[in-house]
């Protein structure tokens, strides 16, 4: 029997009028609510987890491990931007993960380039934007910002430059063209890169 039905049978003989039907209906639906288990909430990571894992990849003393660095590091910038895993976690053909073209840094108001920008003035870039294009929330064209934080390690300026950075060594290492396509949360084994996936965020 349909839920409108078992509704409209509750008492017919009393009142038939389309309010008093509705009105029965609503009361069984509260009544299945309550019998139903509380949801299941999934609580925000606290930032002092997100800075646990930053010290932890970067101490001092410890053999750097290419991987654990990545992965805090795109930990951080999705606590920051407010990321699904799916915006940031996938494959190297996955065109909805952030690439590094899908980064804006800036020196005040002017627009830096990526590709050939000196060290040094990288490492003067007062803010940045993260722009999203063919990422899975559908809103091309927005774009999320951060600047300058005290902090000198969880601030997402910071770590995002240290994955630009990465990328462009790599680059240079193995004489390779700069790829704005590369996903941003990847690292590499010797020659190869290796994508971070959701898996490797979530277990």
């Amino acid at each position: 029997m349909s839920i409108g039905k078992s509704g409209l049978l509750f008492d017919k003989k009393q009142d038939s009028t389309p309010f008093s039907k509705a009105l029965k209906i609503s009361q069984q639906f509260r009544c299945w609510r309550k019998q139903d288990a509380p949801p299941k909430r999934v609580h925000p990571i606290p930032v002092k987890l997100v800075t646990f894992l930053l010290n932890l990849a970067y101490a001092h003393g410890v053999a750097p491990s290419p991987a654990k660095q990545a992965l805090a590091d795109i930990i951080c910038i999705a606590f920051f931007f407010l990321l699904r895993s799916g915006d940031y976690t996938g494959t190297i053909n996955d065109k909805a993960v952030f690439a590094l073209d899908n980064v804006r840094v800036f020196l005040g108001t002017r627009l830096l380039n990526l590709e050939h920008l000196p060290i040094q003035e990288l490492e003067a870039v007062t803010s940045m934007s993260l722009y999203f294009t063919t990422q899975k929330n559908k809103r091309k064209g927005d774009a999320i910002a951060h600047g300058h934080s005290l902090h000198p390690l969880c601030y997402p300026l910071k770590v995002t430059l240290r994955l630009v950075l990465r990328h462009r060594r790599w680059f240079q290492t193995h004489q390779k063209s700069y790829n704005s396509k590369a996903k941003l949360a990847t690292f590499y084994k010797g020659a190869r890169m290796v994508c971070i996936r959701v898996d490797d965020v979530t277990k």
